[in-house]
């Protein structure tokens, strides 16, 4: 054997070994991301802002489950991918999910379920549930629920919610028998661009009345900002019950994880029963250091409510102006409603101010038989 015939074979085998080693790797791919072959993929709605921040966050932990439901576009449902929310915490436990079949003649049929570890989740990651095609799940109803019954509201993670102008799914919540309303909110949209910013620091006390229009509550989420790179400081928050003085729920948030312009998580640790009642948020600071990094709440116009602010120095109630506060009951989020006061612009693209997950279907019809 020549010298140039030898080097031909092992250029040979060395282009053969890249494609097998490109194959298998393929396959292996597909396997892991596709292990039905290849499918259809569907968002389970379709939502007006599918990208950037989402309208609300949903936690997920023992107090606080998250439903949805959906009709499934085809046959051969496999696969369920959800966007969620992290949080800068440990997440060391499991998430537990389950879809039901809401169709089903004899009741409620659980048909898929499983778990995934809550440190998986990343902040505007998505989570993918896959297990075996569903024959025949066209056209039918369905619920995914998920679970952290171990999991303190510090562990948390959520999951993403959107506004949506989608008549099938609005359709697949009516069906499925959920609420009105789940959680309120405070803001109001056509005045976004009017806000002024509250410094909490040195001593400032920020605080605001409102009542929910919801039966129960889990959690708050408040809108906050940030003057250039945070210090290191707490910002203290209370949630008093007005009616009889009672303390719901209190807290630390520290400022130097803040991030600007996102939602500041407050967790109650029961569900509280808040409907016709009143309630008075406080967010302080302790006393000292200046206004370099200071985290701020921003508020807005919104006609019925007042924001008082007090200081060292001044002391003042800013009347019609509200705080971006969303109340949550994630128990129930089965039809997730926004509150809009009567008015105030509800955005025409989402009629009935629903929120939903960015969530995605995959289906695959032709590996039923297999």
């Amino acid at each position: 054997m020549t010298e140039t015939v030898r080097v031909y074979l092992a250029r040979a085998l060395v282009f053969g070994g890249i494609a097998l080693l490109t194959l298998l790797s393929y396959l292996a791919i597909g396997k892991y991301y596709l292990p039905h072959g290849q499918g259809l993929r569907f968002p389970a709605t379709r939502l007006i802002y599918p990208v950037g921040t989402p309208a609300a966050l949903a936690p997920i932990w023992s107090q606080s489950d998250f439903s949805e439901c959906f009709y499934a576009r085809a046959d051969g449902l496999a696969t369920i991918q959800l966007e969620v929310y992290a949080y800068d915490h440990d997440r060391p436990h499991r998430v537990n999910w389950a879809l039901e079949d809401l169709d089903y003649s004899g009741g409620t049929w659980v048909v898929r379920s499983g778990s995934f570890p809550a440190a998986q989740m990343r902040n505007y990651g998505f989570i993918r549930l896959r297990f075996d095609p569903l024959k025949g799940s066209a056209g039918r109803l369905y619920r995914l629920t998920l679970k952290a019954p171990d999991t303190a509201s510090g562990e948390a993670g959520a999951v993403a919610l959107f506004p949506s102008a989608d008549p099938e799914a609005s359709a697949a919540q009516r069906a499925s028998g959920a609420p009105g309303i789940s959680f309120s909110i405070l803001f109001d949209r056509t005045h976004e661009g009017e806000f002024s910013n509250i410094r909490i620091r040195d001593g400032t006390r920020v605080s605001q009345i409102f009542t929910p229009r919801q039966e129960f509550m889990t959690s708050l989420q408040i809108q906050v900002t940030v003057d250039g790179r945070p210090a290191a400081y707490k910002v203290h928050w209370s949630l008093i019950r007005v009616e009889d003085g009672a303390e719901v729920g209190r807290g630390d948030l520290d400022a130097s994880s803040m991030e600007s312009w996102q939602f500041a998580e407050l967790f109650l640790p029961l569900r509280e029963r808040c409907s016709a009642r009143a309630y008075k948020l406080t967010l302080d600071s302790e006393e000292g250091g200046d206004d370099r990094g200071a985290m701020g709440v921003p508020v807005f116009p919104l006609r019925g409510n007042a924001v008082t602010i007090a200081s060292k120095t001044t002391s003042a109630v800013r009347e019609g102006f509200s705080a971006n506060v969303i109340i949550m009951d994630s128990l129930v989020m089965k039809g997730l409603q926004l509150f809009y006061k009567p008015g105030s612009g509800v955005p025409s693209q989402a009629p009935d101010g629903s929120l939903y997950s960015n969530m995605t279907l995959w289906y695959f019809p032709s590996n039923l038989e297999k």
